[in-house]
């Protein structure tokens, strides 16, 4: 009876073997030594195919062990990285009227328009820095809102209606502000640009106003003399 077991167990093995099973395959199925295993079925090598898939299996489990570490690591890194940048904000103090001069100075040094005469223009695509104009214009500059004009610069993929939506609610402005889209792809990008990259454009504001544009470039003057 014994005997018959151990032949069965055996056969078993041997198919498991002939189906390109390796050894520690059928030792999780069968639960058999490795090294009883080794006797049994050293005259029954593996095919060239079986080895070549075998190593193929081997190479997709590593893959996915990879991928799913650096995910792993990834969301660890981020939300480290989160709750450093949490930590940071909270040391940031209440941003005054006199911050906010600089603030928006500063933005439109480097984003404004500075040939101008007549008008003060600003662009950009990121809506922090468009709300963070908007209130620099409103409060500093004293603005009213019948003097803001705005045109959105899109990609071709890109909705005019949700756009204009969408920067009317940042610059909290009704759309009867926004002049028609300009649908244009930058010549600079060579088409090589993701389209999803801009997925609202660019928002130009206009201001008209000749003595808005001296005040906002004398007062950049101001800050450069002291430099």
């Amino acid at each position: 009876m014994y005997m018959t077991t151990i032949s069965s167990i055996k056969s078993k093995a041997l198919l498991l073997r002939k189906q390109g099973k390796s050894y520690n395959e059928i030792n999780d199925l069968l639960k058999i030594p490795k090294s009883t295993l080794s006797g049994w079925l050293k005259n029954y090598p593996l095919s060239e195919k079986v080895k070549q898939d075998n190593i193929q299996k081997v190479k997709l489990i590593w893959a996915k062990n990879i991928i799913q570490f650096n995910k792993r690591r990834s969301e660890k890194y981020q939300k480290e990285t989160l709750r450093i940048l949490e930590e940071y904000a909270e040391t940031v103090p209440s941003i005054t009227r006199r911050d906010l001069f600089f603030i928006g100075l500063a933005l439109f040094w480097a984003e404004g328009g500075k040939k101008e005469k007549w008008v003060v223009q600003f662009c950009n695509s990121d809506p922090l820095i468009i709300k963070v104009m908007m209130q620099f214009f409103r409060k500093i500059c004293k603005v009213p809102a019948k003097k803001f004009t705005f045109r959105i610069h899109l990609h071709p993929n890109i909705s005019k209606k949700i756009a204009t939506k969408f920067w009317s609610q940042i610059a909290q402005l009704p759309i009867t502000h926004f002049r028609k889209p300009q649908t244009q792809i930058s010549q600079a990008s060579k088409h090589k640009r993701p389209v999803h990259q801009l997925p609202y454009g660019t928002l130009h504001i206009r201001i008209g106003g000749a003595h808005l544009n001296k005040k906002i470039k004398g007062w950049l003057l101001g800050i450069s003399k002291q430099f």
